[in-house]
């Protein structure tokens, strides 16, 4: 199994309607496409103050295929609508992690 990672520090001000845009069309957008068979969304802790705040969407696949497949097919176009919307008031970086146990 495979966590598609997604960590975001978003910017105080745009933060409720990020966080609306996250669950109601950003979510369900990476759910449809196929790739994954389930998620976790998580606000990280302790990262500091006055810098916004730190979201982590953890994507489950069965395997590299479903991810690689994802990133070339679905992710360019959701960064593009990510960056249009949010600008440089939310910063997102991605990580695939392997599942130990």
């Amino acid at each position: 199994m495979l966590i598609y990672n997604i960590t975001t520090m978003v910017e105080p001000a745009i933060e409720e309607a990020w966080l609306t845009w996250m669950r109601q069309v950003q979510i369900p957008a990476f759910m449809a496409s196929g790739d994954f068979l389930s998620y976790q969304f998580v606000r990280l802790l302790d990262t500091g103050e006055g810098q916004g705040s730190t979201f982590a969407l953890q994507l489950y696949a069965d395997d590299r295929a479903a991810c690689d497949h994802f990133a070339e097919a679905f992710a360019p176009t959701l960064e593009l609508e990510s960056r249009r919307l949010w600008g440089d008031q939310s910063l997102a970086f991605g990580t695939l992690m392997e599942v130990m146990h």
